[in-house]
C-alpha cells in the first residue's frame, strides 16, 4: 500500500494529542473505517473549573425555564459571579481556603423573591453534569457531579424547612 493511502487524523483535546491512522482515504472512507478517539483529562486546576463553570452558566443562561432566576431575579454580573463561583468549586473540589461564605444563604434568599421548584434544581444539576461530561473524565469530575448532586438536595431540604 502506497503511502498516500493512509490518513493521519491529529486531534487536540484538553492538551492531550491523539493520533489515529488509517489505510483508506479519507474520500472512499465509509463510517467505521477510522475513528478518532478523544481523551478528556480530569478537573485538575481553577483554570479548569473556571472553565467548566463559564460553560455551565452559558448553557443555564441560554434557557428560560431558569436563566430568569440569574439574570432577573438574582442580577448577576456574571464576569464578577465567576470568580466566587470558581472559588466556591476549588474548596469543594480541591479543599482550597478560596470561599468563606455561606453559599446556602443568598440562595434561601432569593427563593423568597422568587419560588424555586423542583424542576429548577432538576434543570440546574441536569446543565451541571452534561457540562462535566462534555469537558472531563476522572475521579474529581465524578466527584463534582456527586457534590453537585448533594449541594442541590440540601438546597431542597432547606428550602422545605423554609415552609
Amino acid at each position: 500500500m502506497l503511502l498516500k493511502e493512509f490518513i493521519v487524523v491529529l486531534v487536540i483535546q484538553a492538551g492531550r494529542l491523539i493520533i489515529t491512522v488509517t489505510s483508506r482515504r479519507l474520500a472512499t472512507a465509509k463510517q467505521g473505517d477510522y475513528k478518532v478517539e478523544i481523551i478528556k483529562k480530569d478537573i485538575e486546576s481553577r483554570e479548569d473549573i473556571f472553565l467548566l463553570v463559564k460553560k455551565f452558566y452559558e448553557k443555564l443562561l441560554t434557557d428560560d425555564t431558569i436563566s430568569y432566576i440569574f439574570t432577573d431575579v438574582a442580577k448577576i454580573d456574571l464576569d464578577h459571579h465567576l470568580p466566587i463561583l470558581v472559588d466556591f468549586w476549588d474548596m469543594v473540589l480541591f479543599g482550597a481556603d478560596t470561599y468563606r461564605k455561606n453559599a446556602i444563604q443568598p440562595h434561601m434568599v432569593l427563593h423568597q423573591k422568587s419560588s424555586f421548584e423542583k424542576h429548577h434544581f432538576e434543570t440546574w444539576l441536569g446543565y451541571f453534569n452534561t457540562t462535566v461530561d462534555e469537558l472531563f473524565d476522572g475521579p474529581v469530575a465524578f466527584s463534582a457531579k456527586q457534590k453537585a448532586k448533594s449541594i442541590a438536595t440540601i438546597m431542597q431540604i432547606k428550602i422545605a424547612q423554609m415552609k
